[in-house]
């Protein structure tokens, strides 16, 4: 999988600079999808990390909004596991995985009331990017929990409520139709980001 990287010069100062950024993966990060049916709460969550492949990112700052160009973070569709394997098998099925085998979240903006550098935290950031899932691609502005730089660290946490009727999924049904799955799920986005040297 490609990961998405920013450099050092583009969290500091305000201009235009090709660079890199680094998703790191491990324990502290989280992409999950929350769920519904007429039964009981179900929960995907991303079971493989993403690889460590690098893309270029073009980055710049423009009244007070924190652009990123090229931002694709790729997951791998099959890489979602579900509470039971029943649910994996139909959840994966609605995704159409076999024939989209991505999920991509694109980041388009981040729009802070001070440079990054001037406040370690910012809490409930907007944020404008796209979805792709089963080759569809939607856009959302939705207000993240934090977006936080710490250090060589950039970490971002938030939800977005979407219908998997907005990417031409059906939900799917079970036992003949007797458990069936709500439109809406939720989305949790908790990753962090390597400052790349």
């Amino acid at each position: 999988m490609k990961t998405l990287l920013i450099s050092a010069l583009s969290l500091f100062a305000i201009g235009a600079y090709a660079q890199s950024l680094v998703l790191c993966f491990d324990e502290n990060c989280r992409i999950a999808i929350d769920g519904n049916t007429n039964v009981s709460p179900y929960q995907c969550a991303l079971f493989e990390r993403p690889g460590n492949d690098t893309i270029h990112v073009y980055s710049y700052t423009k009244n007070n909004l924190f652009y990123l160009e090229n931002a694709i973070v790729k997951l791998r569709a099959k890489s979602f596991k579900c509470n039971n394997r029943a649910m994996t098998t139909d959840f994966l099925a609605a995704l159409k995985a076999d024939k989209h085998p991505w999920v991509k979240i694109e980041f388009d903006y981040f729009n802070l009331t001070k440079p990054l550098n001037e406040l370690a935290m910012q809490r409930n950031v907007p944020v404008h990017f796209y979805v792709t899932i089963a080759g569809i691609k939607r856009g959302y502005l939705v207000t993240y929990d934090y977006v936080k730089l710490e250090k060589t660290m950039l970490s971002v946490n938030g939800r977005i409520n979407i219908k998997m009727s907005d990417f031409n999924i059906t939900p799917p049904e079970a036992l003949f139709g007797t458990i069936k799955v709500m439109d809406e799920i939720s989305m949790l986005f908790n990753v962090r980001f390597c400052v790349s040297h």
